[in-house]
């Protein structure tokens, strides 16, 4: 039987960076469709750095398994005080990053972020899918996931083959 985890797509917005208000990214939204049309609830939360402190209330009260963010090197820092935030109420919730920004540097993100759990390279829709199905077994070794960056029990940041 296998556990379904619900997802909180997060999209950390930036001053200029967007035209409308309920803009989304168009990664995070396929990410978001492929979750849903496997069975995985799935909630699309924007978080605007100008409004921070209601913003970090909101931010607060979103009830997830797994958290994923779009991350590039503008919104870095943003999205590294959401996501401590995140951590501060809900210390097990899962953290996931992907972008394009990873993908030279997703060894170094994970060895200097401890709250931050997962990234991704490369398309993540199938990458995240295999995470979700493998989480609720709080198996912590997650080497056959094609795409996937992430920490073993020493600590150890372990970069698996990229997905085709």
């Amino acid at each position: 039987m296998s556990t379904t985890l619900n997802v909180a797509l997060i999209n950390v917005v930036l001053d200029g960076d967007y035209q409308y208000e309920q803009e989304i990214p168009l990664g995070l939204a396929s990410i978001g469709a492929f979750l849903r049309s496997q069975g995985h609830p799935v909630q699309f939360h924007q978080w605007f750095a100008s409004r921070c402190g209601q913003q970090f209330l909101q931010v607060s009260q979103i009830d997830a398994d797994v958290y994923g963010f779009q991350l590039t090197m503008v919104n870095y820092l943003q999205v590294r005080r959401v996501v401590n935030q995140i951590k501060k109420v809900n210390p097990d919730a899962v953290t996931v990053f992907g972008g394009p920004f990873l993908v030279s540097l997703s060894e170094d993100i994970l060895k200097n972020e401890p709250s931050f759990d997962f990234t991704i390279i490369g398309e993540g829709e199938f990458t995240l899918l295999e995470l979700l199905q493998t989480l609720p077994d709080h198996s912590d070794e997650f080497g056959d996931i094609q795409g996937l960056v992430w920490r073993n029990t020493n600590g150890d940041v372990i970069k698996n083959p990229v997905r085709r």
